[in-house]
């Protein structure tokens, strides 16, 4: 009987001590799970967090693109209005031989070119039926009546090496960029 009670105590010890190793355990697998879980929301949380910060950098990308793609946009539509307001002009500058400023304009310029060229002779190249608006030039001025074009003239020395080209379209293309700037100022304020 001894020996039952020893074997019985042993025993009994035994599943004790297996309780606590298992209890020991299982509170082990228990903090580790907690832990892994803690970890894991962490992770998570911080994939959510650069997730969220990857859409936003995405977003504002967008919005910036969009914003750059509106500007261009309007500066298209601002330089086909200021290209249809120059095309204008310029056919409205084919009329001008009509107006009564005209013979004015024109021996404006074709003294003005004499006095760029500092020749003492020189040919003034006009459009055909412009050389009655001319002024005499005192003998110093030959007049030929042979380019084609809306107006103005090209005053050359006498022997051609020298030319300064007052025609319109020369006199419109070296204002163009003037022009531009008024057209803008205009159309668009500033």
């Amino acid at each position: 009987m001894a020996l039952d009670k020893l074997v019985s105590s042993l025993v009994s010890d035994a599943k004790k001590e297996a309780e606590e190793v298992v209890n020991s355990a299982e509170w082990h697998v228990g903090k580790m799970v907690s832990e892994e879980k803690a970890k894991r929301a962490i992770l998570v949380k911080a994939a959510a967090e650069e997730a969220e910060a990857m859409i936003e950098a995405q977003r504002k990308e967008k919005i910036a693109w969009a914003r750059l793609e509106a500007k261009r946009l309007i500066s298209e539509a601002k330089e086909d209005a200021i290209k249809g307001c120059l095309e204008i002009f310029f056919e409205e500058m084919k009329s001008a031989r009509d107006s009564k400023q005209y013979p004015v304009f024109l021996n404006k310029v074709v003294s003005s070119a004499l006095k760029e060229l500092g020749a003492s002779k020189a040919i003034v190249h006009l459009v055909k039926g412009d050389k009655k608006y001319l002024k005499n030039g005192n003998g110093k001025v030959t007049v030929v009546e042979d380019i084609i074009t809306a107006g103005g003239a090209l005053v050359e020395t006498e022997n051609g090496r020298i030319r300064v080209d007052m025609t319109l379209e020369s006199l419109f293309e070296s204002r163009k960029d003037d022009l531009r700037k008024e057209i803008y100022a205009i159309l668009f304020g500033g």
